[in-house]
């Protein structure tokens, strides 16, 4: 009976935790911060958001995607008087060790994944904790108005214009 019990207790929470970045309050997107393959944007917190694009078929549209939102999240970030952000998703989060911030980088990374087939090394920003699963980019981001020593954050002015169009 305490299997049974326990096994419910952990489905209810992974029920829970799964469902946690819809629970945000979604936030109406301004003008200046909407592209054509934002979709939503939810408030986790203060300062911590999750922006959403639109659903991609293939590879390159799945970049041209995550680009078009990274560029929203810069915007977003700026005229709300950040001026860095760090990435928060499971597997690309600048907190815990994610080593990219900046786009360029970040793009030539993601570009990896259709050119590897095996190995032990396989980029993690497709894919379940990913920046972008099963088509759709979803990114947590969390903003910062200063640079903290010691963390690996992504500077919002050189985003936006490694992201223009």
């Amino acid at each position: 009976m305490k299997k049974v019990i326990y096994f419910v207790m952990v489905i209810a929470v992974s029920a829970i935790v799964s469902g946690c970045v819809e629970s945000g309050s979604k936030v109406k997107i301004p003008d200046s911060v909407k592209t054509d393959r934002l979709d939503r944007v939810f408030a986790l917190g203060d300062n911590e958001y999750v922006f959403k694009g639109e659903y991609a078929n293939s590879y390159p549209e799945r970049i041209k995607t995550l680009k078009s939102v990274m560029h929203s999240i810069a915007t977003f970030g700026l005229e709300n008087g950040y001026k860095y952000m760090a990435l928060l998703n499971e597997k690309n989060n600048n907190l815990y060790g994610f080593p990219f911030n900046d786009w360029k980088n970040l793009k030539a990374y993601a570009e990896l994944s259709p050119k590897i087939s095996g190995g032990d090394f396989k980029p993690v920003v497709f894919g379940k904790g990913g920046l972008v699963k099963d088509g759709r980019t979803e990114i947590k981001v969390l903003y910062f108005k200063e640079v903290h020593p010691g963390l690996f954050l992504w500077d919002l002015r050189k985003l936006k214009k490694d992201t223009a169009q």
